[in-house]
């Protein structure tokens, strides 16, 4: 029937989709999309059609045979006359304040919209059936805890805004797509710095469509983690959202951005658009007014008692006098108090002089309380009505639940309140933790995530209309119902979209009509609130794909069912099994151009592999043999900023902090890699990319769900890049401000092995715990310990597991607990004991050696001597350095932090590489604590190991035999990476500036100004040429001479590349 739908729906756009496919245009990146020039494997219709009798089964077959999705195209609309049939603007969350996005059409609508058509729209490739081969890194609660990542991470969250016959599409991959109404076929892309999580508003202004998208993400800083963990009163402020924010406003026919307006904290609710001015909600605990036309600041209110948002979005209620109040959620900025878990209603009557109107607190809320609901607002009515997590039990025996309740719009007086019903002992659901509420006809609509319930009350009394249990005889084993997103109120049914589920209830008894289902390959539902156009529904999935079918068709079809994988479905993980038993194809380069890879001649001289971080044990990246010739150019990667900006939002965070999170967010990774002719170097803009060694063009580019922050290893036939982030999100906060064991990494963890000329995909292997630091190599194996304090190993060139350190189910089998941020592990090969990996933690601060042949720990380091107290960051934050011949571990932490001066010293540390004793310390700087915690990394050679030390921006050597310093030299910029030792010369890059000192005395030979910053970025050099990337997202080489290194003289590299 859908089949039919869909072709009745296509004759009247055949010659402008024939027209569109003559003028294919293939998309510069994208996960699981063909890279550039090449065939896709199915055209746009065959892929449609092989969709079978169901659009929402769209991507089955691909799934189960492992082939490619079309590539994606992008055409002009199809035909405008059908705009007036749609919604001509969109104003807040779900169009209006009852958050019941549904409208009729009357006579003349196309055949799209009545009786309705049906398409799928694969804007994220298969990229969610990749991520799903990570499901069972997640425990077994349904893989609730991936399916969240996938939603904040990847795909689209709460729905999709139809204006004019577009529909926008939000997704957490940076990205807002406008895609025709009528065919799917998207109509251009924007990228944004963060995560796109609501939906996007559309309003006319001076006759044009402007497009407002805020973005923001779900982590929290070490910083931040530690506001939040303060248990004093009043509360202090705390800000949720770890990278850029902003909000910005797009030509609705371009794509072309207008104007961007930076935030502090995440912005990821939906903003209000009301009279040209622009509100909306953050994580830095205040509400914003911009004039909408020009993105100027009109005002900046603070929330009481320093409450931030999640997710709750705002909305408005205009009063019988006329003011206009802004109503939002509000929690906690600390552990442990409940004071900021508020309704908050602001006089926005003048967006100049905000004011506040009324609170009201939900006394007994619990970790983001009302911080994640949008409120709903019944204008007619005066009410304001929302739900939020509770606590009825005490603090050491919880008992959850979730509140329902009402207030009075004018005034804040709480009209009823309600206990929707507690679940199971211990469990918490992940993320969102609320529903979103819709009014419609005087009674509301509300999903209970602990009893797995859907829920109808009397506006005015709070009575229980009914209680539905969402339960299916077809579920997966292990399928946890969360009814997250809004109902829909369509032709005298409720339509809510959860899981694999679009169930239809009885408004009067909630008595479930139809429970359509389908396969979980890539139409899966997460916040996600129906927007229906006749009877034409609109649907935005967790996959980060748009769909549109007939609502008569999914209220009263059963649809086809979970899908059955070609191999098992991980048990325990409920509707995700479905995608974690697909098959996916490996994935292409986003970006390959063959004609950019060296010849012959540019590649000879350069080693045949890059098989360490730094270089080597001793972290001195220097390959003396090579051409005699020298290189110099600069490439930009995707998104690079210019060499002369200053960096982003120093007016907001200030110069270090901007710094650093310009570095995460925009930088070349810790280090670049030569090898084959090639310079391989990882983006924190999520791409792996190889560049030309000898003119700095770019061979190919490989796109990832992640920051690509370790260094990249270069065995004979495989690329390997670790890629991850060093945030906590919302659960890792509570338990790091609880002292509670956690892991560090927000997002989606893994390392890539890919093909070194084509930068094809090999293998992906994939943690729960972030993956920034690069891995160990011996013997062919990858060795490491992620952000959880997880070891493990797996083969280089296959991805696959090492005995013993993984069990049969692909777990780890050795935790050493705490957490690890960016140590790359190092190596001790003694000459009679057993191959050692040693590497750093924090929370607890310790240091080990694991033994490689059987993936034990053979010594741990657990206390520092009496005068040294460990901050924050422990071991976690540098990289140790191996001087084999005296058998030593040389690294340095942060220690003795005055909290009150907020002073630190990076003391320097050297342990025996045979039993973890300290054999030495020695203090390299105090001063300011560096933002980001982070200490020096060290390099050295025979006679000196040399730190970049942040604290007290001085380049420092030491005698590694004895921990005496030989002489410090003041920089005055900061850095945290190694530099390299080569001819005599010690080369750092700090600040916007290469350094060239004097080996033996310190003494400055030379400064060489680039621009941008070099924070976390260490050099290599391969004969007469330096290579380094800085934290800006560039690549460049440098003659050495034009850094003042001498012709002449004598030094080694660590012999790790050959």
């Amino acid at each position: 029937m859908v089949a039919m739908f869909l072709l009745a729906a296509l004759v009247g756009v055949a010659p402008a989709l024939a027209q569109a496919h003559s003028e294919l245009e293939l998309p510069k990146a994208g996960g699981g999309m063909a890279p550039p020039g090449t065939s896709p494997t199915v055209s746009w219709n065959q892929f449609q059609a092989s969709c079978g009798g169901d659009v929402l089964a769209c991507g089955t077959q691909q799934a189960q045979t492992g082939a490619m999705l079309p590539s994606l195209f992008f055409a002009p609309p199809t035909d405008q006359a059908y705009a007036s049939f749609f919604p001509d603007h969109w104003s807040q969350l779900k169009y209006d304040q009852s958050h019941n996005a549904v409208f009729s059409v009357g006579s003349g609508a196309p055949p799209f919209l009545s009786p309705g058509a049906a398409w799928a729209s694969p804007l994220t490739g298969d990229e969610f059936l990749r991520l799903a081969r990570g499901v069972k890194r997640y425990g077994t609660n349904g893989g609730e805890g991936w399916g969240a990542e996938v939603a904040q991470w990847l795909g689209n969250v709460t729905g999709v805004s139809v204006v004019d016959g577009i529909v926008y599409v939000q997704e957490s991959a940076n990205e807002l797509f406008a895609v025709d109404a009528a065919t799917g076929i998207p109509i251009w892309k924007a990228t944004t710095v963060n995560a796109d999580m609501g939906d996007s508003l559309v309003e006319s202004i001076n006759g044009h469509p402007i497009v407002f998208v805020a973005a923001g993400d779900v982590g929290f800083t070490i910083q931040t983690a530690l506001d939040y963990g303060n248990k004093v009163s009043p509360p202090t402020p705390t800000t949720r959202g770890a990278n850029f924010s902003a909000v910005y406003a797009i030509d609705g026919i371009t794509g072309k951005r207008l104007w961007r307006f930076d935030t502090k904290g995440e912005a990821m609710p939906t903003p209000v658009y009301y009279n040209g001015s622009l509100f909306f909600n953050t994580g830095d605990g205040h509400l914003y007014a911009l004039n909408a036309a020009t993105g100027t600041l009109e005002s900046a209110f603070s929330n009481p008692l320093f409450g931030f948002s999640s997710m709750s979005s705002t909305n408005y209620y205009v009063t019988p006098g006329g003011q206009l109040f802004v109503v939002y959620g509000t929690q906690d900025a600390n552990i442990g108090s409940s004071a900021g878990d508020n309704m908050v209603a602001v006089n926005e009557t003048d967006p100049q002089n905000p004011s506040l109107a009324w609170t009201y607190n939900v006394a007994k809320g619990i970790n983001t309380g009302l911080g994640d609901v949008p409120v709903v607002v019944d204008q007619e009515r005066g009410l304001v009505l929302t739900d939020a997590l509770v606590n009825t039990g005490t603090s050491t025996n919880q008992q959850l639940n979730i509140a329902v309740l009402a207030v009075n719009a004018n005034t804040g007086a709480l009209v009823w309140k309600a206990l929707a019903g507690s679940g199971p002992s211990g469990f918490v659901p992940v993320a969102f933790k609320g529903s979103v509420p819709m009014v419609h006809g005087g009674n509301l609509y509300v999903g209970d995530l602990l009893t797995q319930t859907y829920q109808s009350y009397d506006e005015e009394t709070g009575a229980l209309r009914w209680v539905t249990k969402l339960q299916s005889s077809r579920d997966l084993p292990g399928t946890v119902h969360q009814p997250r997103g809004g109902a829909a109120y369509w032709n005298g049914k409720i339509i809510e979209a959860e899981g694999l589920h679009i169930w239809t209830f009885d408004p009067n008894t909630g008595a479930v009509l139809n429970d359509f289902i389908d396969p979980g390959y890539f139409g899966v539902w997460g916040i996600t609130s129906p927007v229906i156009v006749g009877d034409e529904m609109y649907l935005g999935a967790i996959s980060g794909w748009a769909f549109a079918v007939p609502a008569s068709y999914v209220t009263t079809h059963p649809g086809p069912g979970p899908g059955v994988g070609p191999t098992a479905a991980l048990s325990g993980t409920g509707n995700f099994g479905v995608a974690a038993s697909a098959m996916v194809p490996a994935n292409p380069p986003c970006y390959s151009d063959p004609t950019a890879l060296p010849t012959g001649s540019q590649a000879a001289g350069f080693p045949r592999t890059w098989l360490a971080y730094a270089g080597g044990q001793q972290h001195n990246a220097v390959v003396q043999r090579g051409q005699a010739v020298s290189y110099s150019w600069q490439t930009p990667l995707n998104e690079a900023l210019g060499l002369a900006a200053s960096p982003r939002d120093a007016d907001i965070f200030g110069a270090e902090q901007a710094t650093e999170m310009t570095s995460l967010a925009f930088g070349a990774g810790t280090g670049v890699s030569p090898a084959n002719g090639l310079i391989y170097a990882g983006s924190d803009r999520y791409t792996v990319n190889a560049l030309n060694a000898a003119t700095g063009k770019l061979a190919w580019s490989f796109c990832t769900i992640n920051a690509d922050y370790g260094q990249p290893l270069v065995t004979p036939n495989t690329v390997i890049v670790s890629s991850g982030d060093p945030w906590f999100n919302f659960s890792g906060t509570v338990a790091f401000s609880k002292g509670q064991l956690t892991h560090v990494g927000a997002s989606f963890q893994n390392l890539h092995g890919l093909d070194p000329m084509t930068g094809k995909e090999k293998w992906t292997f994939y943690t729960k715990a972030t993956d920034m630091m690069t891995p160990l190599y011996y013997q062919g194996n990858l060795y490491w310990a992620d952000g959880g304090g997880d070891v493990w190993g797996i083969n280089a060139d296959t991805g696959q597991d090492v005995a013993p350190f993984e069990d049969t189910n692909g777990n780890s089998t050795l935790s050493i607990g705490g957490l690890n941020a960016i140590d790359s592990a190092n190596i001790v090969q003694g000459r009679s004991g057993p191959p050692l990996m040693v590497v750093g933690t924090a929370n607890p601060t310790a240091f080990y050696a694991i033994n490689l042949d059987d993936d034990t720990v053979y010594w741990k380091l657990s206390s520092l001597p009496p005068n040294l107290t460990s901050y924050a960051t422990g071991f976690a934050a540098s990289s140790s350095a191996v001087d084999q011949r005296d058998g030593l571990i040389i690294t340095s932490l942060l220690v003795n932090a005055d909290t009150t001066t907020k002073t630190v010293t990076d003391e320097a540390i050297a342990i025996n590489a045979s039993d973890g004793s300290v054999v030495w310390t020695a203090p390299l700087g105090t001063g300011p604590i560096p933002y980001g915690y982070t200490a020096a990394t060290p390099f050295m050679d025979s006679g000196h190991v040399v730190f970049a030390d942040p604290v007290s921006k001085s380049e420092v050597a030491l005698n590694p035999a004895t921990g005496q310093q030989l002489w410090s030299t003041p920089l005055g910029e900061q850095s945290k990476a190694p530099g390299v030792i080569v001819r005599g010369v010690v080369v750092q890059p700090a600040g916007p500036d290469l350094f060239t000192l004097d080996e033996q005395t310190g003494s400055i030979l030379n400064t060489l100004p680039v621009g941008g910053n070099f924070k976390s970025n260490g050099p290599s050099v391969v004969g007469n040429t330096l290579y380094v990337g800085n934290s800006w997202g560039w690549v460049m080489a440098f003659p050495l001479d034009s850094l003042g290194v001498p012709e002449a003289g004598h030094g080694h590299g660590d012999g790790s590349s050959s």
